[in-house]
């Protein structure tokens, strides 16, 4: 016994099996997404120097965004530099990201990656960068 053909009422069927597909789809997309959602944050080692009153560090925040996540990178040596805004690959508690070149954010161009945890952002980069940042409200927020 063979498949039956499809008739002109049976469409519906078929109909509905194509939306419920889509939801459950949809639904582990979310699903997926909202695992990602412990790396959006903000991690800082922003300080002010008590001896010079200069402005240190770095600051990351990651935001989600329509497709994803990006983050907003500004470091500072002195004073701040510009800020810049970069698409981040998450897997989990990982993520990923380019500076391009030319940068003015205080980062030297190069792939960054890093592993977030509910109270730190550990990050390398380009040879020899590696820092802690910890999470914790922006600098620009006090």
């Amino acid at each position: 016994m063979g498949p039956r053909p499809l008739k002109a009422n049976s469409l519906g069927g078929v109909m509905r099996v194509a939306l419920r597909a889509a939801t459950f789809t949809l639904l582990i997309s979310v699903a997926v997404q909202a695992g990602d959602t412990q790396v959006v944050g903000t991690y800082s080692s922003f300080r002010v120097s008590a001896r010079s009153g200069d402005l240190g560090g770095l600051e990351i925040s990651i935001v989600p965004d329509p497709i994803g996540h990006s983050a907003v990178v500004q470091g500072s040596e002195g004073a701040p530099a510009f800020p810049v805004v970069v698409p981040v690959t998450v897997a989990g508690s990982r993520i990923e990201f380019t500076i391009p070149e030319p940068s003015r954010c205080g980062l030297a161009p190069g792939t960054y990656s890093g592993v977030v945890s509910p109270t730190a952002l550990d990050l390398s980069g380009p040879p020899p960068f590696s820092t802690k940042l910890p999470r914790k409200r922006s600098y620009w927020s006090r």
